[in-house]
């Protein structure tokens, strides 16, 4: 073999060289027998590849500390961003929560104002007494497909129950005074004018109310007519004190 490699930093040199020219190391005496001369060799093999790898290591170290983590690369206001929407989202989230509560109340409330209805009763005027329910009688005149409630109808009954009472009584008075008078006949015929023009206006105001009353319990006013089998009164009488039925919808409910 005619040349050789420095031991050092592995440069090809020729055989008799003493001094490498690359690293300057000294070079090993070369007049060994032949059997050393591999043993040489194979030192040189180790040695240059104990060399590779000091410099691998060496590079592997510089280049480490080239690529340190540039941390001024990472885009921080991103993570910022990021967090701010997340805070956005669940900001969102809890109005549309708070949304759906309130929506749950309302919903829960008419439901509650519904079921309420369906006890509540009815009455026109809103406070029935004798003076209030009386003067919703008299105005249930043209009313006749419309609704009474049942406290106004009872309190109005009673209200013209007391003044047709009252008048009656004023004509039975009356009747007793002029008796013993001669002309008898022409003021008895002036009483049973009198007790017609009492009467009926009051049987009809009193069917009118009776029909609204019907109604108002979801019964057509044509029920009234059991009054005329006698017995049938007092399914009439039944049917006047239901309570306010909020199911029908035929006949008008007026407030006030």
């Amino acid at each position: 073999m005619d040349y050789k490699f420095c031991p050092e930093c592995g440069t090809k040199l020729a055989k008799n060289t003493r001094f490498c020219p690359n690293c300057g190391t000294k070079q090993p005496d070369i007049d060994l027998q032949d059997d050393d001369h591999s043993t040489k060799n194979d030192l040189f093999e180790e040695n240059k590849q104990f060399s590779n790898s000091k410099k691998q290591l060496s590079d592997n170290k510089q280049e480490g500390s080239k690529q340190q983590p540039d941390f001024s690369q990472y885009n921080f206001g991103s993570h910022k961003n990021s967090q701010q929407q997340v805070n956005q989202q669940s900001y969102q989230n809890s109005q549309q929560q708070q949304q759906f509560n309130r929506q749950a109340y309302q919903n829960s409330q008419q439901q509650y104002q519904n079921h309420d209805n369906d006890w509540r009763p009815y009455n026109q005027s809103e406070h029935p007494s004798l003076t209030n329910s009386f003067n919703l009688w008299m105005k249930a005149w043209n009313n006749a497909n419309g609704c009474m409630g049942r406290a106004d109808f009872w309190w109005g009954y009673l209200a013209t129950g007391i003044i047709m009472t009252l008048l009656y009584c004023c004509v039975l008075l009356f009747t007793s005074i002029v008796a013993d008078t001669p002309n008898l006949t022409t003021i008895g015929i002036i009483i049973y004018i009198i007790y017609l023009i009492i009467s009926i206006p009051y049987a009809v105001l009193l069917l009118i109310v009776i029909m609204e009353r019907l109604h108002d319990t979801g019964h057509s006013g044509w029920n009234i007519l059991w009054y005329l089998t006698g017995i049938g009164a007092f399914y009439v009488i039944y049917l006047l004190c239901l309570p306010t039925n909020w199911d029908q919808t035929q006949w008008v409910r007026k407030n006030g």
